[in-house]
């Protein structure tokens, strides 16, 4: 079964490595939605797995503290990646890469970048 899972996610995981990981630091180019949608649906089951792992060996006498840390670091580590596609599919839309800033503002900036994420390509 974890077998086929993991057949199922190597696509995933092979543009997850490419888009976020390899162009971390690419801000000037563009992502289209495809591949947007998909390298965050791989971030959000690894984010959920290590919540996952972090709660169930987080008790454990003398290491458990090293997991909490683990999932603090990756999230951390990710930061850069995670800015650098949204910046790319802000620029795939047509808009310039500061409206990413727009995030900042509660409720209304989350929801107009979800509505511009969502967006086709220009």
């Amino acid at each position: 079964m974890l077998l086929i899972l993991f057949l199922g996610m190597s696509k995933y995981l092979q543009i997850w490595k490419n888009a976020y990981w390899l162009r971390a630091f690419d801000f000037k180019g563009k992502t289209n939605r495809k591949e947007f949608w998909q390298v965050y649906f791989v971030t959000a089951i690894i984010n959920l797995l290590l919540l996952i792992v972090c709660s169930i060996l987080g008790n454990i006498p003398n290491i458990g503290a090293l997991f909490p840390f683990l999932l603090y670091l990756y999230v951390f580590v990710s930061l850069i990646p995670g800015t650098s596609i949204s910046i790319r599919r802000i620029q795939d839309i047509g808009k310039y890469p500061e409206w990413i800033l727009i995030g900042l503002i509660p409720l209304v900036g989350p929801l107009l970048l979800l509505f511009w994420f969502c967006r086709p390509s220009k």
